[in-house]
């Protein structure tokens, strides 16, 4: 795999796993804003380097006044 594109938004642990069929063992850097919960699901925002690295940060797994849905 060469188009680390196609990994954005996906969760970290799927991208993970491709990079690793890669032969590829990244470090993970994760991001946060202070509006943005440290609880969720953690999806790749990019990688570079080769694919050596990948920023991550978490998304809720709900929206605000959402229910969640099976």
């Amino acid at each position: 795999m060469t188009d680390f594109a196609a990994l954005r938004g996906a969760p970290l642990e799927r991208a993970l796993e491709a990079l690793r069929a890669c032969g590829l063992t990244p470090d993970v850097v994760f991001t946060q804003s202070p509006r943005r919960p440290t609880t969720g699901t953690a999806r790749v925002l990019r990688v570079t380097d080769g694919g050596a690295r990948v920023t991550a940060a978490y998304f809720p797994d709900t929206l605000a006044g959402e229910e969640a849905r099976p």
